[in-house]
């Protein structure tokens, strides 16, 4: 399964695409947001992939792409679409469809929303989860998951209907630090507690409150201090709660929970297909299997 991904990097001139990869499907086009300030160093901003897309193509009837610079030169459409087929290589081009765009003249993250105690839609909710939930696999050997991500990692654009904030959770982003010299190869990963952080970020999601409001004193560690196991136990003593009550549906369930086991558990890899698979099939399957049928 391949999901757009479009890596971006903040400059003056405002938001530029980068780097393309994990291609299903694509148009060229240009987004400036003005509202972004430049940062003191080089921040980067990922969009994270659209659960959403689909091609209605058939990818083999399509030329293979050797040379993508050449390729765009001179597209024959004015909005040329790419894919990849099943055998990794890049196809085109066929002709992709323009989206309305809607001007953005603010940007809040996952932590100002809830703050604002902004509430989610059902549909929201569910599209957001298995968005963060299939971004996991895609990133987790990636730079842009060099450290646990949290909510103020995530951000969402956010235009203004009259008096009416409108929120566009269905297209989150990513941010993350990079720091010029510093060699990829060098970056420290760990699988587990990136999984931790997306139990976490499920359970800010569903309950609309960060974790840090639903933490006890007894869920600290030395000096009263918090620490991943801190948020563990918040996170196990907020799912039983909600199970025990009839108040937490059985894809949720499945997908916090075992993401908590993970962590709890042998050091996770996910770079090992055996784990990988059990991800997405205890965590992002079940999500997306109860959006499907709720929403289809």
């Amino acid at each position: 399964m391949f999901w757009i991904l479009e890596v971006l990097r903040v400059s003056q001139k405002g938001i530029k695409v980068q780097e393309l990869d994990g291609i299903e499907s694509l148009s060229f086009t240009t987004r400036r947001f003005a509202a972004l300030d430049t940062p003191s160093s080089s921040q980067l901003v990922s969009r994270i992939p659209d659960n959403n897309l689909r091609a209605a193509y058939d990818p083999s009837k399509l030329p293979v792409v050797t040379n993508l610079c050449t390729e765009i030169k001179q597209p024959p459409h004015a909005w040329p679409g790419f894919c990849l087929d099943t055998k990794g290589h890049l196809r085109g081009y066929y002709q992709a469809h323009p989206q309305v765009a809607v001007a953005a003249n603010d940007i809040i993250n996952l932590a100002g929303m809830l703050g604002q105690k902004y509430d989610l839609s059902l549909e929201e909710t569910y599209s957001l989860s298995v968005t963060l939930s299939s971004s996991l696999l895609q990133l987790s050997q990636t730079p842009w998951l060099s450290h646990s991500w949290t909510k103020s990692d995530l951000l969402f654009l956010r235009a203004k209907n009259a008096s009416i904030p409108r929120i566009d959770f269905r297209h989150p982003y990513l941010t993350t630090e990079h720091i010029p010299g510093r060699a990829i190869a060098s970056i420290r990963r760990n699988d587990s507690s990136n999984v931790l952080a997306l139990a976490i970020l499920l359970v800010e999601i569903l309950s609309g409150q960060p974790i840090e409001s639903l933490r006890r004193p007894e869920d600290m560690g030395i000096g009263q201090q918090p620490n991943e196991f801190t948020d563990l136990q918040v996170a196990h003593r907020w799912t039983i709660a909600k199970e025990e009550s009839g108040n937490l549906t059985s894809g949720f369930q499945s997908a916090i929970s075992h993401c908590l086991k993970c962590f709890v558990g042998s050091a996770l890899d996910l770079t090992d297909a055996a784990s990988r698979v059990m991800i997405e099939e205890q965590v992002l399957s079940p999500l997306q299997e109860e959006m499907s049928f709720l929403f289809r």
